[in-house]
């Protein structure tokens, strides 16, 4: 794709450095700008040169005003506590008490039969008091789990309110992303006029955002996880004028009593059904978008939904919960495999030939997986054999360069299952220090400047999946003549005085659904700035 030359080179010595910036990847390997090439214009100036792909800088303010027609919306994190008032071990209860004080109306009022009633009575106000017993110790754990998801959930909302966006989206068979912004609008860009539409998607009912995905089949359909349901919004994508865009923009809400706090979304691969998880319970909704109806799936107790995905044929949906379960539904009849795993795994990903599902797992640096070994719609798995990808990075101050490592924290597959983006982090000191030989090879030893680190690896699957180094993926810096206010990880950190020792982190990272030229890598970093990576 690019030739060498302009200061560009492959990166055969892996060390980072903040003069530096990842242009693309080519041949199994990432080619960056060193030197005053790593500015935009200069960018540009050798992409055109070069006839590569030239990609538009794109910025995020980290706030803007924002009508809804009367005032300027604010942002307010609100979490809804659960409730308890659907338990139907409370409803049992309610039932016993209701019978133990029926009892005690009719021995008050009939003499005759005040021996039955009396041994009945016994009976009964007996098993209420150990059904009361069992309740509360069922409610005790139940409150201590929800408290936890909660707690879980209210975390990762402050997290993503620390950087400009908080999820990115592509189009399946367009070059054109939305992104939901901190402020919850939702704003969409075009790559092929490189302009935004003209109109952020704004609503009431649209708080807390935490995911959103395109309509695999229908490109002008968006699905908008919020607080207390699923925003389903209807966009006329090739209207490109202000007025023509605005009222071709509709809304339907999609929502159900006693689900919050809406994790996760994930459409099956025709269109068809939308599938929603909470952080706050296990169980799941299937909607058919186009009916509005609604299907819940349970499968006994557990915490609430972190993830899921659909595999590519629709035949199996995979539910990763907060706590170590691994869901794999059939979507035929809804049967279900539970999986108990030593860990808590995160970021499902499905290969194309939807056989395997590869995952990583918090605290590790280890990519595991599991092949479905059955026919449809049977659920036969089995384990695959695990991937370390730990890095040995460094940092360095004062002179003095420190060994540093990190757990994997998120992972994504590029459609064609050739391409594996890997962040690392939050990045600690490890417990080994650096040799000599460490600190005099570069290719082990990586200066890093932030506290994630993204790296990119090439993936092979035969006999099992293997994962290849290409490169460390090296994004902007802090500009500190830009006007406050910052977001909270700015080098200004509440002083007048910027401090440029880190840079900014990648925050989300996803591959576009469709690109000519192999895969493309979209990188949204903590200071507003959005990257593509080809």
């Amino acid at each position: 794709m690019f030739s060498s030359g302009f200061q560009a080179e492959l990166q055969s010595e892996l060390e980072l450095s903040t003069a530096r910036v990842t242009l693309c990847e080519e041949n199994e390997a990432v080619v960056q700008l060193s030197g005053t090439a790593a500015d935009y214009t200069k960018i540009a100036e050798y992409l055109q040169n070069e006839q590569g792909v030239l990609f538009p800088q794109i910025v995020v303010p980290f706030e803007f005003a924002v009508f809804d027609g009367h005032s300027r919306r604010v942002l307010q994190t609100a979490i809804l506590k659960p409730t308890h008032a659907n338990d139907p071990n409370l409803a049992v209860s309610s039932t016993f008490k209701n019978v133990h004080d029926l009892l005690l109306t009719i021995s008050e009022r009939f003499d005759p039969a005040q021996k039955f009633i009396d041994q009945t009575l016994s009976v009964v106000s007996s098993t209420y008091k150990t059904l009361e017993e069992i309740s509360s110790a069922f409610i005790s754990w139940f409150r201590e789990v929800s408290h936890s998801a909660v707690t879980q959930y209210k975390s990762h909302l402050e997290i993503t309110s620390t950087s400009p966006i908080r999820a990115l989206a592509w189009h399946h068979y367009k070059q054109i992303f939305a992104i939901a912004h901190r402020l919850n609008t939702v704003h969409i860009f075009d790559l092929t006029t490189a302009a935004w539409f003209p109109k952020p998607l704004i609503h009431k009912f649209q708080q807390d955002i935490t995911c959103i995905e395109f309509h695999p089949q229908s490109g002008s359909t968006i699905a908008v996880g919020c607080r207390q349901g699923v925003c389903i919004w209807k966009v006329g994508l090739e209207n490109s004028e202000i007025k023509a865009f605005a009222n071709s923009a509709w809304m339907t809400f999609l929502t159900q009593p006693s689900f919050e706090n809406v994790s996760c979304i994930s459409w099956s691969p025709d269109g068809k059904y939308l599938a929603v998880g909470s952080a706050t319970t296990s169980a799941i909704l299937i909607w058919d978008v186009a009916l509005e109806i609604c299907t819940p799936l349970r499968s006994g107790l557990g915490t609430g939904s972190w993830d899921m995905k659909w595999s590519p044929d629709g035949n199996y949906l995979s539910q990763f919960c907060l706590s170590n379960h691994v869901r794999i539904w059939e979507s035929q009849s809804w049967s279900v495999r539970t999986l108990i795993l030593k860990g808590k795994p995160h970021s499902p990903a499905w290969m194309p030939d939807s056989k395997m599902l590869i995952y990583g797992f918090q605290g590790q640096s280890k990519v595991s997986g599991l092949q479905m070994n059955a026919t449809f719609p049977e659920l036969v798995t089995a384990d695959l054999q695990g991937a370390d990808l730990d890095l040995n990075l460094a940092i360095e101050s004062n002179g003095i360069k420190q060994r540093v490592t990190g757990p994997i924290s998120k992972i994504e597959l590029d459609p064609s299952g050739n391409r594996l983006a890997v962040m690392f982090g939050p990045l600690r000191e490890a417990k080994d220090k650096l040799t000599t030989e460490d600190e005099n090879n570069l290719d082990e030893a990586f200066i890093v400047h932030t506290d994630y680190v993204l790296a990119m690896y090439k993936v092979t699957v035969k006999p099992w999946p293997k994962y290849d180094l290409s490169g460390i993926i090296e994004g902007p810096q802090w500009n500190a003549n830009l006007s406050k206010p910052h977001p909270p990880r700015s080098p200004f950190h509440n002083s007048e005085t910027p401090n440029l020792e880190k840079n900014p982190d990648p925050k989300i990272f996803t591959f576009a659904n469709q690109f000519d030229r192999g895969a493309l890598l979209s990188v949204c970093w903590d200071n507003g700035k959005i990257g593509f990576i080809p």
